[in-house]
């Protein structure tokens, strides 16, 4: 349900729109943009688009696997919102009224120690435990020298074959500094 708000950004829209759409050019650098600029920019934003429902990240992945990176940088009342996701399968959408019921499998992330972070009581412990069914751990890359060679063989190949670049080879001289 539009806001008070939504209204009166689309009054404005609607009255702007009879500025030359020339002017909003000048003003803007990429359409349905608005940066610190004058009004008759919101001329250029496209109206359906502003009132548009937009899918979010877990109605994309219903269905499928959702990727959380850096979990453990999650405040408070997003770790509250995540872990309802998780245990209910449903959320309300932002300014949405209506519960969108959702069915994801979750793989997350975080290079913070969040078992630690439970006993600080920075991370909920509930959330941890949902989120840790599987762990694994994958080392840092520190720990791990001697795939060094073997990353940068492989990102060097993919590189030059995205690039249409004939097949270039590291000399072996540079592996001990990158180790």
């Amino acid at each position: 349900m539009p806001t008070r708000a939504d209204d009166v950004d689309l009054r404005i829209a609607r009255e702007v729109r009879r500025f030359p759409v020339e002017t909003a050019q000048r003003e803007v650098a990429r359409p349905g943009r608005v940066a610190s600029a004058p009004l008759a920019v919101l001329a250029y934003v496209d109206e359906d688009r502003a009132t548009a429902l937009r899918r979010g990240k877990f109605e994309l992945a219903d269905g499928g696997t959702i990727f959380l990176d850096e979990v453990g940088d999650l405040h408070g009342a997003s770790q509250a919102k995540l872990l309802r996701v998780l245990q209910e399968g449903e959320f309300h959408r932002v300014g949405g009224e209506q519960i969108i019921r959702v069915s994801v499998r979750v793989v997350s992330a975080t290079n913070r120690d969040l078992a630690a972070m439970v006993v600080a009581e920075k991370f909920r412990e509930d959330l941890y435990y949902r989120l840790s069914v599987v762990p694994i751990r994958v080392p840092a890359l520190r720990e791990r020298p001697h795939d060094i060679r073997l990353l940068a063989e492989y990102f060097l190949e993919d590189f030059c074959t995205r690039n249409n670049f004939k097949r270039k080879v590291l000399d072996d001289g540079v592996f001990p500094l990158l180790e």
